[in-house]
């Protein structure tokens, strides 16, 4: 009995020093090894990043848009196809047809591990056009290592 007195007393002395830890600001997540004086310069730096890369981006965007992509992907809404041009943060989408597809195919040369068709899905795609799209790719001469699926749907 004796034991287990003092094994709840341990349990609630060390929840009751870590509760007034993190109410002092004494917890987890505070840096205590840095001076105030790194901490501006820090941000500093920080702002002069931010500034210098928003411009370089919208160029780097204007000639992304201009080339072929090494990897064509399509999203899947609903029963039709739609692909993608530009990056994910700022994707444009144009129907297609499944021959117009195969047609693209023939442009994309694949990214350095071999994968050339990557899928996307909206929460309402079905399962017929996912099997038929694959299919089409299956008899145009795309492995199925190079297909990869987005796990995540678009909005």
């Amino acid at each position: 009995m004796r034991k287990r007195v003092i094994g709840a007393g341990a349990v609630i002395l060390v929840a009751l020093g870590i509760w007034l830890g993190n109410m002092l600001g004494l917890g987890p997540g505070r840096d205590s090894c840095t001076s105030d004086s790194s901490d501006s310069d820090a941000e500093n730096v920080h702002v002069a990043l931010t500034a210098d890369t928003e411009t370089a981006t919208t160029d780097e965007n204007a000639q992304a848009a201009k080339e072929t992509p090494k990897v064509l992907t399509l999203l899947i809404d609903d029963d039709k196809y739609l692909i993608q041009s530009g990056e994910d943060w700022y994707a444009e989408f144009a129907p297609a047809t499944l021959d117009e597809i195969v047609a693209r195919l023939g442009e994309i040369p694949g990214d350095e591990n071999g994968v050339r068709v990557r899928l996307r899905f909206k929460a309402n795609a079905q399962n017929g056009a996912i099997s038929d799209l694959k299919s089409a790719l299956t008899d145009a001469g795309v492995d199925p290592e190079a297909i990869i699926e987005d796990p995540d749907y678009v909005e």
